[in-house]
């Protein structure tokens, strides 16, 4: 019951994460930005499988869809840094 209970909210902070990561500096695994998260897109389990970031200036920008393996979620700094 308490594995259930415990796994349960993992989810739901993952499910958290998805929403609140709008935003947020994408980087890349060596801590470059990439651009500015949009949307992270997770599976029915609360995994983040496809992340939606904004790249490009003012004029030259566009959204790009990024699959993902591993990502670690900084709120304090507000970045997202894919691994």
């Amino acid at each position: 019951m308490f594995h259930l209970a415990t796994e349960r909210g993992r989810r739901e902070e993952r499910a958290e994460a998805t929403r609140t990561c709008a935003g947020f500096a994408a980087l890349d695994p060596l801590g470059r930005k990439i651009g500015e998260v949009e949307q992270l897109f997770s599976d029915a389990y609360g995994e983040p499988r496809h992340l939606k970031v904004k790249i490009g200036g003012f004029f030259a920008a566009r959204s790009v869809l990024i699959p993902l393996r591993r990502v670690a979620i900084d709120r304090e700094k507000r970045t997202l840094a894919l691994q």
